[in-house]
């Protein structure tokens, strides 16, 4: 039995200066910050402050746009000079940052470290270092985020580059390894994709994959075949996808209908031939109902056979996940309806392809929160209540603050019992085991605690032991 911990997404979290005002963040940074030589340099400029004046929207401003999507509000703060260090910031801008206090304060470094210096990270250490102490004298409890290193091919593929000879994942490398301690965190920008492979680039032996992917709509398979065959090249033996129906919460805002829910079961089967076809065979011409490719080729095929899983909630999807899939992903946390319909169902579609099913991955997903008092570790999780109305994974509902909202009619005591919320190991552990009894090889537990590393230490110190054992 495996236990996977995942942070539930990048929310900017903020200790409040005033009481009265919405929490602040504030980007400092450069022309990559602000996206140079592209349109969204000036996008929705007037959503946001540039201390500078120059009307920039850039990053800063598409971060405003999805936190909006998400029923988050925040004042959003720009100081971006193009070619520009931490250190230039100090030098020239340090009155019009310190202004005022603020909540979140995220630092983008130049990309090659130091300009006068290619990868030596001296000056961004300590320049980053003056500039976190700078911030907390107008908030000590500011949260500050370094912004990783960008890989430029412009650095790694001519020879004269500061990173010539080197995989362009090394430039991704470079910040994260030099991330001072007094920072909140080091974070990658973006979408789930490039974070893959900056993750991949940053470890050394951990499988990195998504929880689903759904490429029905938004995605064409083609392209979900195309980057997953990218990565699994470069990291062979490392890389894992799993697919899906999708949600309407994902879908519909890209410009989609909301399909029937067995056009997206036949999308999603066409679309898994068609993926395997393209990372195994050369020069593929496919025409389904839904899809079709006309002499494609993927030049850099995985190195390894790529896992593919098949998240599925109800008996069809999981028999295809049997069938086609390499292991089970379910958000489904009802024990009778896991132990009496989705894993038989599973297992059905495994023996019908000829495949052992004990020895297919079997893993569920379940959001997960600790404290040792009960209350805060539920209040902690008290978003995730939308999910737990399963109508919303099948309906045509996909505005975000809709599925919140409704999401309030689910009581503490449901959250309690379908999720993971514990105050001590003793909880935990019998919560783990009624799973692990079932059949499941992996829990995935995505961590929503007040203080995740709490978290961490309860699982590896005193429950993953007893589990194991």
């Amino acid at each position: 039995m495996r236990t996977w911990i995942l942070a539930a997404g990048l929310v900017l979290a903020s200790s409040t200066v005033a009481s009265d005002s919405r929490p602040s963040v504030l980007f400092i940074g450069n022309s990559f910050t602000y996206g140079h030589f592209s349109a969204v340099r000036f996008y929705r400029a007037d959503t946001v402050t540039d201390l500078n004046g120059g009307g920039v929207g850039g990053m800063p401003a598409l971060f405003k746009s999805f936190t909006q999507q998400a029923a988050i509000d925040y004042d959003v703060y720009l100081e971006t000079m193009g070619g520009a260090g931490l250190d230039d910031h100090m030098e020239k801008k340090r009155d019009v940052i310190g202004k005022r206090g603020w909540d979140t304060v995220v630092m983008h470094g130049f990309s090659t470290l130091d300009m006068d210096k290619p990868r030596d990270p001296a000056k961004l250490i300590a320049t980053a270092k003056q500039m976190a102490d700078f911030l907390r004298k107008g908030n000590p409890k500011v949260e500050l985020y370094l912004m990783a290193t960008q890989p430029r091919a412009d650095q790694t593929y001519p020879k004269e580059g500061a990173w010539a000879g080197q995989p362009i994942e090394a430039m991704a490398r470079a910040a994260g390894e030099t991330a001072p301690i007094m920072f909140t965190a080091t974070i990658f920008a973006g979408a789930t994709w490039p974070w893959l492979g900056a993750a991949l680039a940053k470890t050394n032996k951990i499988h990195v994959g998504t929880s689903v992917t759904a490429p029905i709509l938004r995605y064409h398979p083609a392209i979900v075949a195309q980057a997953f065959s990218t990565l699994g090249y470069m990291f062979p033996n490392r890389v894992f996808l799993t697919v899906g129906t999708g949600e309407a919460v994902n879908e519909i805002p890209s410009g989609n209908n909301w399909p029937s829910n067995m056009e997206r079961f036949e999308r999603l089967k066409e679309a898994i031939a068609l993926i395997k076809k393209l990372w195994t065979e050369e020069w593929v011409n496919f025409y389904g109902k839904y899809y079709w490719v006309k002499n494609s080729n993927l030049y850099t095929k995985p190195q390894k056979p790529i896992p593919l899983f098949v998240a599925a909630m109800k008996p069809q999807s999981a028999m295809l996940a049997g069938e086609e899939g390499d292991g089970l992903v379910t958000n489904e946390l009802d024990l009778e309806n896991l132990k009496n319909k989705v894993l038989p169902a599973f297992r059905k579609g495994a023996e019908k392809s000829g495949k052992d099913y004990n020895l297919l991955t079997k893993a569920v997903f379940i959001p997960a929160s600790y404290d040792q008092d009960k209350e805060k570790a539920i209040k902690s999780i008290a978003f995730w209540k939308g999910a737990m109305i399963k109508a919303f994974f099948e309906v045509d509902v996909h505005d975000p603050r809709e599925i919140q909202e409704n999401g309030q009619v689910v009581g503490d005591d449901t959250m309690q019992q379908m999720a993971f919320v514990v105050s001590n190991a003793e909880e935990g552990i019998k919560k783990i085991k009624q799973y692990t009894e079932i059949g499941f090889t992996d829990i995935v537990l995505i961590n929503s605690s007040p203080d995740r590393n709490n978290l961490v230490r309860l699982l590896s110190k005193e429950v993953i032991p007893q589990v194991r054992g």
